[in-house]
């Protein structure tokens, strides 16, 4: 799989300036409609992967960029807005640890241990998607959190009164 991908991206800098145009397009409409959009983003996160692990599995160049590129737009969304909103979860003196201990302990599990159980799971059951089924779990799991979450962006009567 990782053949074709390499060989479905000759320039990867236009991959990677596409990112950079689309991050900030991406905070922007997550700070106008933050609840409809973080709901849009979760939704895709749990309905997309196992598809889009199906499709990079059947070897052709072009499923497996276009699948590649898909979730690569869904994680840019999620990273794009995901720090900041993180952050505006603690106060201003306890952010910093807060936010390191998250960051850390996240890239200890989905970074380290993640990549290792997900192809002890391909392995094991001969299914390419299986990927696919961890991202969408994680994405129902954390769906009622961020619902939950508050809203920290003043509103538009606190702004318009000073």
């Amino acid at each position: 799989m990782c053949r074709h991908m390499l060989q479905a991206v000759p320039h990867p800098e236009r991959v990677m300036a596409e990112m950079y145009v689309f991050g900030p397009v991406v905070g922007r409409v997550s700070n106008d409609h933050p609840l409809p959009f973080q709901c849009m983003i979760t939704g895709l996160s749990v309905l997309l992967p196992v598809l889009m692990f199906s499709l990079m599995a059947s070897g052709t160049t072009r499923m497996v960029l276009l699948a590649a590129v898909t979730m690569a737009l869904v994680a840019g969304a999620v990273s794009a807005v995901g720090a900041v909103a993180t952050a505006e979860q603690f106060r201003g003196e306890a952010r910093i640890t807060g936010l390191a201990l998250g960051a850390t302990t996240a890239t200890a599990i989905f970074g380290g241990l993640t990549p290792y159980l997900a192809q002890l799971l391909i392995d094991g059951t001969g299914r390419p998607e299986v990927p696919g089924f961890m991202i969408a779990g994680v994405a129902l799991c954390v769906s009622p959190v961020f619902l939950a979450m508050r809203e920290t962006r003043p509103s538009q009567v606190a702004s318009s009164s000073n």
